[in-house]
């Protein structure tokens, strides 16, 4: 205990002293395991490498030669898998990812094995796994690891996940060589999707967005009213654009109507969404008032013949992201989606020249609930940790090109016209 204190407090080589003392008293079981492993995190933090893997190789020695029970148990045992945790954490700070990918791969095949898991120690082995990925500049890879860290509920994020998360979100906002190579997968990515074949199995590229990563590890301290009115928007206005809707997807309604008996008690502070509005926001064209409807039929037809070409496919939502102004369900995986936007946004380039909105930053989500006034996010997270569900799934089949509105702080619509895909 004493070195993993000294850890903590950042004295290292404390922490080195005191596991090389307890280690002298030969203790029965894998405490000495435990002490070498710690040895080894205390030499990586100091940038050792020969020291740090000497320390390991010191840990595995240990496992062959120890015996009988432990005596404590515990945090004081080191089972296999929290042994390759700790080596993939050691791979990480001395710069192997590589090894660390696999240490963690091994450490989570074990600990899928064993009758209890501590989930303290499996969340820090696929925040393992999800800096490893980072490190060897693969975003997909990271997102796809953090998923299961994420869908934690605000309880049992203890602190040292919530600190590694935050490391791994550093880490991706400060790396500019990591977000140009995230725009070249999505880029990549989304060419595969217009070829794909319907039901072909989803590749690693198939994943969520990066980008969602910095939003799910940082969870806002306060929601604001998503109700204010943006510039040129106003009750009585309305505007051309492009949703996925869920008319009949049963297990999408399903997973709605169960977030919105929890988030019920908050009362007036959100807006919960109906089975009849949920929507996936794609892409915007203009307000009725600002654009001849025959450009928008012609629109219409360009986009026909762009969506041809894109296979129906399935959509998972879910778990949710708290967002400053709403609690979103994250869209994946998201290069279908992403090409039935590509779509749309080439067919609105070929009638108007100008495409509007960016087409950068598009995270497919679908919102549940909107924050209807300003105020702390923790009673949200708190109703949604007492939610134990599964993500919904939806078959995609059609693009819808709506007129919508906002005037009863609800974004309502009259469809125009529902485009089939390939």
């Amino acid at each position: 205990m004493r070195s993993k204190t000294a850890f903590w407090d950042g004295r290292m080589k404390d922490a080195i002293k005191h596991a090389r003392h307890g280690a002298q008293y030969a203790p029965s079981g894998t405490a000495t395991v435990l002490l070498a492993c710690q040895q080894a995190d205390a030499w990586s933090k100091l940038g050792a490498v020969e020291e740090a893997m000497a320390a390991l190789a010191l840990a595995d020695a240990a496992r062959d030669s120890s015996a009988g029970a432990d005596d404590i148990g515990g945090l004081f045992a080191c089972s296999p898998a929290r042994q390759e945790n700790y080596a993939a954490a050691v791979h990480l700070r001395i710069g192997q990812p590589a090894q660390a990918l696999r240490a963690a791969d091994h450490a989570l095949e074990l600990i899928s094995a064993q009758p209890v898991r501590a989930y303290g120690t499996l969340a820090q082995i696929h925040i393992s796994r999800a800096a490893a990925y980072l490190a060897m500049g693969e975003p997909e890879g990271t997102h796809e690891a953090l998923l299961p860290v994420l869908a934690l509920p605000p309880d049992r994020r203890l602190a040292t996940v919530s600190d590694r998360l935050a490391e791994i979100s550093t880490s991706l906002s400060h790396s500019a060589t990591l977000a140009e190579r995230t725009q070249d997968c999505a880029r990549r990515s989304r060419s595969s999707a217009r070829t794909r074949h319907r039901g072909a199995s989803p590749s690693r590229q198939d994943r969520p967005p990066t980008d969602w990563i910095l939003t799910m590890t940082t969870l806002p301290r306060n929601m604001r009213n998503h109700w204010w009115w943006r510039p040129r928007w106003g009750v009585g206005r309305r505007f051309y654009t492009w949703h996925l809707t869920f008319q009949g997807q049963h297990d999408v309604h399903r997973l709605a109507a169960e977030y919105r008996t929890v988030l019920a008690p908050l009362g007036p502070s959100l807006t919960l969404i109906p089975d009849q509005w949920l929507h996936l926001t794609m892409q915007g064209i203009n307000f009725i008032d600002e654009v001849a409807e025959s450009n928008v039929r012609a629109i219409l037809e360009a986009a026909r013949a762009q969506l041809a070409a894109v296979p129906a496919f399935d959509l998972q939502l879910g778990p949710e992201v708290i967002d400053p102004e709403a609690v979103l369900l994250p869209a994946h995986p998201s290069q279908p989606v992403q090409a039935v936007r590509d779509a749309v946004r080439a067919a609105i380039g070929d009638v108007l020249g100008e495409v509007p909105e960016s087409a950068d930053g598009f995270r497919p989500h679908m919102s549940i609930a909107y924050s209807a006034a300003d105020g702390p996010t923790a009673p949200i997270s708190k109703a949604l940790a007492t939610l134990d569900t599964r993500p919904a799934h939806a078959r995609i089949t059609t693009a819808e090109l709506i007129v919508i509105h906002r005037d009863n702080f609800m974004y309502q619509w009259e469809p125009y016209a529902s485009v089939p895909l390939g």
